[in-house]
């Protein structure tokens, strides 16, 4: 065999092992590529169904509970005028606007849905002798609610009588409709520079409020008569210098009481409780 023939064969040899080496090396690069590929496909994929999901759990309806106070609530059953609920969001999107409600059971408590984006709502009475329609305007409106900030939870339930949202259509409290006496015990907790005074006040905003003077019955045991008309009472004591019917130089007081609906009208300050009377 000639010295080229065995020249010639080693060149070639060397060039096929060459080869295998690029195409080894192509076939790993290939290989990666594709892995990449595949983990790129995969990964969008996941993202797709996961911006589907936000956006659809974004737009995804709420519904909420609409509980008249007493003229409002006389308006809606007279068929004088009929609510509407005015949503909003702080960020501008979705836009505002008005949503219709519905009575589905008659009972006087109105649905309103709409997109769970919105973050404000008030509540608006049209005027006598407007019909909902989709093309509600401000002009239609006679009266409306304050701003209120839509809630995150279970409270969907807005009574306007007491302003307040709760989990139920249960009234959160009555209106006295006899005068009850009622009794309070300081137990020697307070200053006792002078009796103390009942507070009575009205969260329909129907009744004025009014301040009644306790008289004492007892060691550290005080009385009075709730009117009728009420809701709430507080019990509070004034100090020298305070002058019965204002809030200058209070010194105690309780906070905001749900005037009793049953027996336990004994009200004792170290526990923040009614009672029944056990004496």
């Amino acid at each position: 065999m000639s010295k080229y023939y065995k020249s010639y064969n080693k060149k070639r040899n060397y060039k096929r092992k060459e080869n295998k080496k690029v195409r080894s090396v192509f076939r790993v690069v290939a290989f990666i590529l594709l892995g990449l590929a595949i983990v790129g496909l995969t990964f969008n994929l996941f993202e797709t169904i996961f911006n589907h999901d936000k956006e659809n759990a974004v737009n995804e309806n709420r519904t909420i509970y609409y509980i008249p106070n007493n003229e409002w609530n006389i308006d809606v059953h007279t068929l004088k005028s009929n609510v509407a609920a005015w949503v909003w969001n702080e960020e501008g999107e979705p836009k505002s606007k008005f949503v219709l409600g519905k009575d589905s059971n008659n009972d006087g408590i109105i649905e309103f849905s709409f997109d769970n984006r919105y973050t404000g709502v008030n509540f608006v009475n049209l005027k006598s002798g407007m019909i909902l329609s989709s093309n509600i305007k401000w002009e239609d409106v006679e009266v409306q609610t304050d701003d209120i900030a839509l809630p995150n939870d279970e409270n969907v339930y807005y009574h306007h009588y007491a302003n307040e949202w709760s989990n139920s259509d249960e009234r959160l409290f009555e209106v006295t409709t006899e005068e009850m006496s009622v009794f309070f015990y300081t137990e020697y907790m307070w200053a006792s520079l002078s009796n103390p005074v009942m507070y009575c006040f009205d969260k329909t905003g129907v009744k004025e409020n009014t301040f009644i003077s306790m008289t004492q019955c007892g060691d550290a045991k005080y009385t009075a008569t709730v009117p009728a008309g009420y809701t709430h009472i507080i019990f509070l004591e004034y100090g020298e210098d305070g002058v019965i019917g204002e809030w200058n130089d209070v010194l105690n007081q309780t906070s905001d009481l749900i005037i009793p609906s049953d027996e336990a009208i004994n009200f004792y300050i170290s526990t923040n409780e009614w009672t029944i009377d056990v004496e």
